[in-house]
């Protein structure tokens, strides 16, 4: 409990000497707070990245995604919000292929929509998908 109000203390963050565990917490405190803004002040571009996506992610926001520099993060971020957003859109825009492919899935899965897995690239994800979905509707009959 007392790590949780620290990491929800700004001051506290900002008092810290050690540059890495400073950032630390203000990634946690971006995420908690879901507010990007702290992320501005950290120096280290990896993880001012991973501030994003901690931001982006609980805040369920894609423009925090758009400030993140590297592109596992980036698309990682992008998955989570287009996944929680449903967000087909979104997911389109994920550069990495298996990321993408899994984003769509999660959403066409959460809908039970057999079209939505028509999106999906990889044939045995897309089967899958098929699978899952005819599994899930068979579960509530």
């Amino acid at each position: 409990m007392a790590k949780l109000s620290f990491y929800n203390n700004s001051v506290m963050c900002n008092s810290i000497t050690i540059q890495d565990n400073k950032e630390i917490c203000l990634r946690y405190l971006a995420r908690a707070r879901k507010d990007s803004n702290l992320c501005e002040t950290i120096n280290n571009s990896y993880s001012k990245d991973l501030c994003y996506q901690y931001a982006g992610e609980s805040a369920i926001n894609s423009t925090v995604c758009d400030k993140i520099i590297d592109l596992n993060l980036k698309d990682e971020c992008i998955s989570s919000v287009g996944s929680k957003s449903l967000d087909i859109g979104l997911c389109k825009t994920i550069v990495n292929q298996i990321r993408r492919d899994t984003c769509i899935r999660v959403i066409a899965q959460t809908l039970r929509d057999f079209s939505i897995c028509e999106e999906i690239q990889n044939s045995y994800d897309k089967n899958n998908c098929y699978s899952v979905i005819r599994q899930l509707n068979n579960s509530t009959d």
